[in-house]
This record gives C-alpha cells, structure tokens and sequence, in this order.
C-alpha cells in the first residue's frame, strides 16, 4: 500500500500555477502535468486552479 502524503504548497507555487494559464495559455490539465503533480492530486489541483484563476479575474 502505497502512503498518502498531503502536500501544501506555497503562495508564489500557486501564483505561478495561475500564471500558466491566465498569461501563457496553459489548460488546467497542461499546467497540473507540468508542475508535476500526479493522479487524484491532480483533480484537486485543476479544482483549485480554476477556483484562483476565477477569483483572480474577478
């Protein structure tokens, strides 16, 4: 069995994140692979990218 291990990521991280997709066109997806986050962490990744990239754009 494999552990989990929660990961918490910093607000420069998430900023950049953001800026994959808002300035260089990354989808959700891309920016997630790129930034080396795998599988079932990937899908909280993407929520949590579309949530900042919202609040950003707002």
């Amino acid at each position: 069995m494999t552990k989990r291990i929660n990961r918490s990521y910093t607000a420069e991280f998430k900023q950049d994140a953001v800026a994959l997709v808002t300035e260089q066109g990354y989808s959700v997806p891309k920016a997630a692979a790129s930034l080396g986050i795998e599988s079932l962490e990937r899908c909280y990744a993407e929520r949590a990218l579309m949530l900042a990239i919202t609040a950003f754009r707002s």
